[in-house]
């Protein structure tokens, strides 16, 4: 007689009351079941207590309602894990529909097969089918911790904002003792090397990022660098004075005296990209390629890597920026074009775009249509800086193609330059091979020359009065994979 099949039931707090029912009755058919309400010991970390039982665990009742799919949290996590469990064994997990909702697309790309348990009968069947399990059930392998799972790591710094009188190498070491032995797949850099351009700022940039590569054993191919609004050279040879302009010139009012005195300062199109070109050396010698300052649509980059299936669209963000219009941030319309177009050569990739402006707040990308091209081409996570501030934001958060937006705050900007009582952080980001789930661990440097500490401001699910430096989220499947036949069917 084999061992009881021990069933482990996944919900949502808004389906308590539901699943407490199913639970009692897959508890008097003769099931072992774990449900957190009775089997949390008291005053543990149910988190840690969680992740332990799970592998444990014959069965994944993942329970599912038009409630549970609006919401985020440990939830997500649990059903992450999951379906890393599933990868070594088949029959894992079996998604239970609460009431007539949609599977989740992760579920329709596995093509599981669920069970209703609207009433008796779907009840019925599904403790039919765990009986079946039960009468086949082999012992359970010794499964390692969740979290020694190899994940993906992506270290963000954004507006590092150099001048000559920063002690860069001091930051470089106190950033490399707080990492350890961690790992790091990518660097992403979104901008703001330097102070206002300053152009020792970016010799400091250039030996900071160079050295940071070659102790965290970072290849330039993964270093993933755009350009802010303060790397924009404020160079008047861009310019040439006229009394009378054109529709198409791009201009602004340099002097108005009487009625017919008005002088113009329009832009050179033959120089006006050599705004950059501070920048373009330090990107030069970070990631080892050219950064083309010819045409604005021509400044962005795709760096796809077959080995994680991931990739990298970087994008300028200030391109239209200059010392007379310092809030034109947009998105060119041809690099987005030619960004995606080189994104769909590698279908089922997950996307990351980076770019230096944030799209919420005062301060944000006026015109920001160009995301939802970003999410069907399977962008899932997009990195900004220039707010100096923390910005965690999720578009389309209903969505089957939600995009989770991070905004990193500043890792070098002096205090006077930061948001009130605003430490420099930077972001620490984890991404699961399977891409089915990402961390970001924010860490704080609260004054110049201390040690980087967890900058804990997220409330813990469960524990209203605790505050956490890390934050969670599930990342729904790219376009291709969620447009794959569905081959679903009800058991």
């Amino acid at each position: 007689m084999p061992d009881r099949l021990r069933v482990y039931i996944s919900f949502a707090e808004e389906d308590r009351q539901q699943v407490r029912e199913l639970e009692s009755k897959l508890r008097g058919a003769g099931f072992e079941t774990w449900f957190d309400e009775k089997d949390l010991t008291a005053g543990s970390d149910w988190k840690e207590e969680i992740k332990q039982e799970l592998p444990r665990c014959d069965v994944f009742l993942s329970c599912i309602s038009t409630r549970s799919l609006r919401r985020a949290g440990f939830y997500d996590e649990e059903v992450g894990m999951a379906l890393k469990i599933r990868e070594e064994r088949p029959g894992f997990l079996v998604p239970v529909r609460l009431d007539e909702c949609d599977l989740p697309p992760a579920y329709l790309y596995l093509r599981l097969t669920w069970v209703d348990v609207f009433d008796q009968s779907g009840v019925d069947r599904l403790i039919r089918s765990l009986q079946k399990l039960a009468a086949g059930k082999q012992p359970v392998p010794k499964a390692t911790r969740i979290d020694d799972a190899p994940r993906l790591r992506i270290l963000h710094l954004s507006d590092l904002h150099f001048t000559r009188d920063d002690d860069h190498l001091q930051l470089l070491s106190i950033l490399d003792e707080d990492l350890g032995q961690r790992n790091i797949d990518y660097l992403v850099v979104s901008g703001d090397l330097s102070d206002r351009c300053n152009e020792a700022g970016y010799e400091s940039a250039r030996e900071f990022l160079c050295q940071l590569q070659a102790r965290r054993s970072v290849p330039q191919a993964r270093t993933i660098l755009v350009p802010g609004n303060h790397d924009v050279e404020r160079d008047l040879a861009s310019y040439e004075l006229r009394d009378r302009i054109e529709t198409r010139d791009d201009a602004v009012k340099a002097l108005a005296g009487d009625l017919d005195t008005v002088l113009y300062l329009v832009r050179k199109t033959g120089t006006y990209g050599g705004r950059f070109r501070r920048f373009a050396s330090v990107y030069k010698s970070v990631t080892g390629t050219d950064y083309d300052l010819s045409e604005p649509g021509a400044q962005f980059c795709v760096a796809a890597f077959a080995e994680d299936r991931i990739q990298f669209l970087g994008l300028n963000s200030a391109w239209q920026i200059d010392q007379f219009r310092p809030k034109r941030s947009a998105i060119h319309s041809k690099a987005l074009d030619e960004g995606l177009l080189r994104m769909r050569q590698n279908p089922g990739f997950l996307g990351i775009a980076v770019w230096h402006h944030a799209i919420t707040g005062n301060d944000k990308i006026a015109s920001d249509e160009f995301l939802g091209r970003l999410t069907r081409a399977g962008v899932r996570l997009c990195l900004h800086g220039d707010v100096h501030e923390l910005r965690p934001d999720v578009v389309n958060p209903y969505s089957t193609s939600r995009i989770h937006v991070v905004g990193c705050g500043s890792f070098g900007a002096r205090a006077e330059e930061r948001p009130e009582s605003t430490p420099r952080m930077y972001n620490l980001i984890e991404v699961n091979r399977d891409h089915t789930h990402a961390r970001v661990s924010t860490r704080q440097q609260s004054k110049a020359g201390a040690e980087f500490e967890a900058y804990a401001t997220w409330s813990v699910p469960g524990q209203p009065d605790v505050r956490s430096g890390v934050y969670e989220f599930a990342l729904d499947p790219s376009a291709d994979r969620a447009a794959l036949p569905a081959g679903q069917g009800s058991a």
